[in-house]
């Protein structure tokens, strides 16, 4: 599971009510990140902020085998809200 936003804060309060809830499962690796500058998913966010929905939503179609998201709007709108 990761969990990528650009936003500090909300790694930083995702990551506490994750563990505040003492949840243990051995089969599950979460990551919390706010990517640096160069990383692949700070590089979509940033993209994504310059793109209209639709320029979203094809490159979201090339990518979409990789996810297992199949509407790509909520994506979109997290990376907007960023």
């Amino acid at each position: 599971m990761l969990y990528v936003t650009r936003s500090p804060y909300l790694v930083h309060t995702a990551r506490n009510l994750y563990y505040a809830l003492e949840y243990a499962n051995d089969e599950q690796a979460v990551k919390f990140s706010c990517p640096s500058r160069n990383t692949w998913p700070a590089c979509v966010c940033r993209q994504a902020v310059r793109w209209g929905f639709h320029d979203f939503a094809q490159w979201f179609a090339r990518h979409r085998a990789a996810s297992r998201l199949k509407d790509p709007y909520p994506l979109f709108e997290e990376f907007q809200a960023s």
